[in-house]
């Protein structure tokens, strides 16, 4: 458990992946489109994007770019195809449907 984490980056990276798992499940179990669901949800947003620019960061398992930094990548894409039709949705016919499984 000495070497769990190796750097405040890593520190980092693991407090924000607690609160994105935490927020995240927060939001899928409440009620939406309440107050309550949108503080919550910019909170794991914002926790995601925060773990995703620190994974970037972390090079200890692999040394080089790896499979986790793709899974970033991949995470970074959906964060923000689902919040975009949040910023447009008086403007996108069907920005609910967006926000929720980010395909037309």
């Amino acid at each position: 458990m000495n070497n769990f984490v190796h750097s405040p980056i890593g520190l980092v990276h693991i407090v924000s992946a607690i609160v994105a798992m935490i927020a995240g499940a927060i939001v899928l179990l409440n009620p939406k489109a309440t107050r309550f669901h949108k503080q919550i949800g910019y909170v794991c947003v914002v926790s995601m994007v925060v773990l995703n620019a620190t994974a970037f960061l972390i090079y200890h398992l692999y040394g080089k770019f790896g499979p986790f930094h793709v899974a970033a990548v991949f995470s970074t894409i959906t964060i923000v195809g689902g919040m975009v039709p949040m910023s447009f949705r008086k403007q996108i016919t069907g920005w609910l449907h967006w926000h929720y499984f980010f395909i037309n």
